[in-house]
């Protein structure tokens, strides 16, 4: 499947770059004013290669969904049988400073690993992603070479091959380091706000039986130290932010 599927986004990054070369054949005709050119690249060149792509798209979310969930569930069945084998989670509860919910959590790190989940990109896709990327490149560099292989700077006879690519080039670049520039310190306060589970509520909740056969006095002032310490908690993690 995963052999498929790298063939198939090469395949999908052939199709874009040749209807690339479609809108440019295609606008030369509107500006020629060539009805013959015009229908023959919308007929016979747009309209099979956008039905090739969107047909490859359809199969690879099919191939892909399977693949995930098929690995997820090997992955999950695998994780789980060996926290449930010989008694290892009674014996992590034993140790002390035990996980809470580590079924929910081994669930939610493999398809957090393999899909990214909703926070990001995970082995998966960021493969391949990377591969599609790596290939457009390579494919669009060399249009944009071919495009400007004789370009000369304006008003000079200096003649720079390859200069839309230099161009696209430097632009990434500076995009690249603007974001980050920018995104660098929001990584710390992502992997906090990741951190910040609810432990502290999920001890007030374990002891909740306890408190309640005890005295109505102790029960209100362990309600207020569980509190004082929740926002201790939310503090050390959010040093700069303002908190009631």
């Amino acid at each position: 499947m995963v052999v498929f599927l790298v063939l198939l986004n090469q395949m999908e990054v052939g199709v874009s770059v040749r209807l690339s070369f479609f809108s440019r054949d295609m606008y030369n005709a509107l500006q020629d004013k060539n009805a013959a050119a015009f229908w023959f690249q919308i007929f016979l060149v747009f309209t099979p290669f956008a039905f090739l792509d969107v047909a490859a798209h359809v199969i690879e979310y099919i191939v892909q969904s399977t693949l995930i969930i098929r690995w997820r569930l090997w992955l999950t069945n695998n994780y789980v049988g060996r926290w449930l084998d010989n008694h290892t989670h009674y014996r992590m509860s034993l140790a002390g400073g035990g996980a809470d919910n580590p079924d929910q959590r081994i669930s939610e790190d493999i398809n957090r690993f393999i899909d990214g989940g909703q926070v990001g990109y995970g082995i998966y896709s960021f493969s391949i992603v990377l591969i599609s990327t790596l290939s457009s490149l390579v494919s669009f560099a060399i249009v944009l070479w071919g495009l400007s292989a004789n370009f000369t700077l304006p008003f000079t006879d200096i003649a720079v091959p390859g200069f839309l690519f230099w161009i696209a080039l430097i632009y990434a670049f500076i995009g690249s380091l603007m974001t980050g520039l920018i995104g660098y310190p929001l990584v710390a306060l992502n992997f906090a706000s990741s951190a910040m589970k609810p432990i502290s509520v999920s001890r007030s909740r374990d002891c909740a039986n306890m408190r309640a056969n005890r005295p109505a006095r102790w029960r209100a002032n362990r309600k207020g130290q569980s509190q004082d310490t929740v926002w201790r908690d939310r503090h050390q993690l959010f040093p700069d932010y303002r908190l009631p």
